[in-house]
């Protein structure tokens, strides 16, 4: 009686691995499946390096405090992103607004600093993740050639992401490093009021990493 039950039980389970097991189609179809993704990949990279590379044109680099706290825009907003009012700031990937609470344009020394530093993290290789689900800015930047402004993104220290824009779409990039971060901190030095502020809603998470970061050397926290 065991054994009759025992071959059973194998035979039901070899029965279940067929009906689970790839077909000749849906192998070929998830190997088309990754060599898309992989070019992708590839293409998405050639495109920050070739972006970064084509930020030292820009004539006018702008740095922002934000308010972390972001307040959704009007969907049939056309071309919200430029035309907000003078302290708003474009929460791109979220379609979201925040307030500008302190602005700056950088000298030509600290163009020479900075640029380099925002470069490089535009221009990560490989494949780069969008850092924590989360966004609560509290830095920005803005660069303009003419009147025309040819790269803005917000800055979570917290989440450790920033919003880039694709050809395609926008989405939230992976901060690499420390150094933009303290070029950050360095320029536009986020106030006790804010961090108190923050951590009185959020807890003890606070959106200083840019100082963690300078203090320690690590990378930006990650939310939990």
């Amino acid at each position: 009686m065991c054994r009759s039950l025992l071959i059973s039980v194998l035979a039901g389970a070899i029965s279940l691995s067929g009906a689970f097991a790839e077909s000749d189609a849906e192998k070929g179809i998830s190997e088309a499946e990754s060599r898309f993704y992989e070019a992708k990949s590839k293409i998405d990279s050639d495109y920050r390096r070739d972006f970064a590379e084509a930020l030292s044109k820009g004539e006018t680099i702008e740095v922002y405090l934000l308010d972390f706290e972001t307040e959704r825009t009007p969907s049939d907003f056309l071309y919200w992103d430029t035309r907000l009012e003078e302290d708003e700031f474009p929460i791109i990937p979220y379609g979201a607004k925040s307030k500008i609470l302190k602005r700056a344009i950088l000298t030509d020394d600290q163009k020479r600093d900075f640029l380099p530093k925002l470069q490089k993290v535009i221009g990560v290789q490989g494949d780069v993740g969008g850092g924590a689900f989360c966004h609560m800015p509290i830095h920005g930047v803005r660069i303009t050639a003419g009147e025309k402004i040819i790269f803005q993104s917000s800055f979570c220290w917290k989440c450790g992401n920033f919003a880039f824009t694709y050809p395609d779409r926008p989405a939230w990039i992976e901060i690499h490093g420390s150094e933009i971060a303290e070029a950050f901190n360095k320029l536009m030095p986020i106030p006790q009021s804010e961090i108190d502020r923050f951590e009185s809603k959020y807890g003890k998470k606070s959106p200083d990493a840019a100082k963690k970061a300078d203090q320690s050397g690590e990378k930006p926290d990650r939310a939990e």
